[in-house]
């Protein structure tokens, strides 16, 4: 019976790096003979046989352990850690060379025999803004047809974030603050439940670098609307990392997708208050201007926003129109820029990189219009877009 080992990685040791790590535990060696992709491994003067080492191999994120989720951020590849056969005396030399690999590379092991994770330090930690400090947050957000909602986005939405952003899980949540619910207590069947049972929103709180959300309640909802909108903020200074961004950015395509959004946005904004624990924002913050009102859709956003995604009936409408957008899940995915800008940069970016200029990158018809009058009104005053598909079409 063989003793396994999994060793994911968000990054891989080159050939010459993965000899070395064998080579630096004392007695051990490599069969060169071996292909690249399936290595032996032998230990002493007779070269008796210790272990095997399979990998990469590429894997997404989804296939990710939750446990090794949680302790490594931008997992990409895994290697395979085998003792074969009766060999147990290769099991510690096994054991030794997993853990060496991980370390150096910021990964982590699975022992699957005790379904225990192994990882030297924290990857997934942040550095958050200092207290009572004027801080920038990205908010995600997104937009479903009411007929077109899943029937349990409590449950659909704990599942994606324990797959693939475990920061952005509902620590707290409730109807009001002070929040009156903890995951850790209900279980993810308590949260789902809750939002079942949520007579206008569901609030969350949840873990750096997320700051928390908000859902719209289900069927049972006291005013129900036309159309359904949940939200997720989160700290702009992480996200200039590449495997934040990736991370996020899966998370967004997959609610997206998966909750049928016919839009869905992320957007930059700044000067908010930062305490240490929560954000607030005053007279001097930047505003969002949501496209979703009382009265119901207005249309796009009257602005270009760091990312949009654009599902069905949206997508027939820009596809054309947005030539570096690309085809991500059943939507159609655009970016701006790789690190998150926000409203006035991107009004400063030259015409070459809007493809178009910024008042014409995108059918007027299709975006709400900002009224004339007083900016410090909120929410502030838009008017209908000239084209909204049917967004109630099935």
């Amino acid at each position: 019976m063989s003793y396994d080992l999994d060793v994911y990685l968000p990054r891989t040791p080159d050939a010459r790096q993965l000899s070395g790590l064998i080579l630096s535990i004392r007695g051990l060696a490599s069969d060169s003979s071996a292909g690249s992709c399936s290595i032996p491994v032998v230990r002493g003067a007779k070269r008796l046989y210790c272990f095997t080492v399979d990998g990469p191999f590429r894997v997404e994120a989804e296939d990710v352990p939750h446990d090794v989720m949680a302790a490594v951020l931008g997992v990409s590849h895994v290697y395979y850690v085998m003792v074969e056969g009766s060999a147990e005396a290769g099991r510690p030399f096994a054991r030794r060379f997993a853990r060496r690999l991980a370390q150096e590379f910021g990964g982590a092991v699975l022992d699957r025999q005790a379904d225990e994770v192994w990882t030297r330090g924290a990857t997934r930690q942040v550095a958050e803004p200092s207290r009572v400090e004027r801080a920038d947050v990205v908010e995600l957000n997104w937009y479903v047809s009411s007929v077109s909602l899943v029937a349990d986005v409590g449950a659909e939405y704990v599942r994606l974030c324990r797959q693939l952003l475990p920061e952005a899980l509902p620590r707290r949540y409730g109807e009001f603050e002070p929040l009156q619910h903890k995951l850790a207590d209900t279980g993810d069947v308590g949260f789902a439940s809750a939002w079942r049972a949520a007579g206008a929103m569901l609030f969350f709180s949840a873990s750096p670098p997320c700051l928390g959300g908000a859902l719209y309640a289900g069927a049972r909802e006291s005013t129900p609307h036309a159309v359904w909108k949940m939200s997720l903020e989160v700290h702009r200074r992480p996200l200039a990392e590449i495997l934040w961004r990736d991370a996020f950015r899966r998370l967004f395509i997959a609610l997206a997708e998966n909750l049928h959004a016919f839009f869905a946005s992320a957007e930059v904004t700044r000067g908010h208050i930062w305490n240490g624990r929560s954000m607030w924002s005053d007279g001097n913050s930047e505003w969002a201007v949501s496209p979703l009102r009382h009265d119901g859709w207005k249309g796009l956003p009257p602005y270009p926003v760091w990312w949009s995604w654009y599902g069905q009936p949206y997508l027939d409408l820009v596809h054309q129109q947005l030539a570096s957008a690309y085809l991500a899940g059943t939507g159609l995915y655009h970016q701006w820029s790789d690190e998150p800008i926000d409203r006035e940069a991107l009004n400063t970016l030259p015409a070459k990189n809007l493809l178009r200029r910024r008042q014409d990158w995108i059918s007027p018809d299709l975006l709400a219009r900002i009224l004339p009058g007083d900016s410090r009104v909120r929410p502030v005053p838009i008017e209908r877009a000239v084209l909204i598909p049917d967004l109630w079409a099935r």
